[in-house]
């Protein structure tokens, strides 16, 4: 089950700053507003230089900024994109802003999602543009959860942006390129084509929202491509493929706040960071395939029984 997530919330102050670059918060006299962050209460045991020279903005500002951001889509648009709700829930539709400070949309999808959550492209402060700003009113909100763990309000604001699809049927692998991928990927590609999974390539679809609201099953390994799973209908089964080097409970969190009944098993990493180590591993992971097989089969087992059922 999720672990005890503090109370969530909108922080509104004049001549309130913000650090683009790390997404950081501070009050006109200086104090970091700590709970806005992915550190949390750690921040304040940093020493912490307030904002200063940032452009100034009249009138009301929402900052969407959030660590990580910049560069990475699941941190964009969980810890950033899913404030949205936190402010609407507070009062404070995305609408009424006259000024939404965040970083660039790190891909084409990200773009979409955000006019699909109410951002119109006039509202846009970007972070890159402006690494710093002051507002007149500067409204932030909590962080929607804590460090590797989000709250309900995540997936029940991002599933704004989706329309009403058929009831859901496909199944799909989720690949991973780059870093921590799976470094034998090539040997469950006909135990994937077995059960009739197809991979999905982001690059061929232009409604992300909707294409993974109408899945069954997703499997994927930890990473950002995991992300959209905070679209899914409720029941959707998803296998996520977990690297013994980065373990977190990031999308089994997504997964229990979205309602989907969520399933992992593990690989081992090809290395091993000293305990502590901050950061993402660098190290691709291996998985046994007949685990693999086995987990799959046990998962369209289920599939089938739950349809038997209906």
């Amino acid at each position: 089950m999720l672990e005890d997530l503090p109370e969530l919330g909108v922080l509104r102050f004049p001549e309130g700053a913000v650090s683009g670059l790390a997404g950081r918060a501070f009050t006109a006299s200086g104090q970091i507003v700590a709970e806005t962050t992915w550190y949390g209460q750690d921040l304040r045991d940093q020493n912490l230089g307030a904002v200063s020279g940032g452009h100034r903005l009249d009138g009301t500002c929402l900052s969407l900024v959030t660590e990580f951001a910049a560069d990475n889509y699941g941190h964009y648009v969980l810890d950033g994109l899913s404030r949205i709700g936190i402010a609407e829930r507070a009062g404070h539709p995305i609408g009424d802003f006259d000024h939404i400070y965040l970083n660039r949309p790190v891909s084409t999808s990200a773009k979409v999602l955000l006019n699909k959550l109410g951002v119109r492209p006039e509202q846009c402060v970007w972070a890159e543009d402006e690494p710093a700003i002051t507002a007149e009113t500067l409204f932030v909100t909590t962080f929607p959860g804590t460090k590797r763990n989000y709250a309900r309000i995540v997936p029940e604001t991002l599933q704004k942006a989706t329309g009403v699809v058929p009831a859901p049927t496909r199944r799909l692998y989720i690949p991973r390129a780059g870093t921590r991928k799976i470094a034998n990927e090539s040997e469950i590609g006909p135990v994937l084509a077995a059960f009739g999974i197809e991979t999905y390539d982001f690059r061929e679809c232009d409604n992300e929202p909707d294409f993974f609201r109408s899945a069954r099953l997703i499997i994927g390994a930890h990473g950002a491509g995991l992300t959209n799973i905070a679209f899914c209908q409720p029941g959707t089964k998803i296998l996520e493929i977990v690297p013994s080097d980065h373990a977190y409970p990031y999308f089994y969190t997504v997964a229990e706040s979205a309602g989907l009944d969520y399933a992992y098993i593990d690989g081992q990493s090809t290395g091993s960071r000293r305990p502590g180590t901050f950061g993402p591993s660098p190290y691709d992971f291996m998985i046994d395939v007949e685990t693999f097989r086995d987990a799959i089969g046990q998962l369209v087992a289920e599939m089938d029984a739950e349809q038997g059922a209906l």
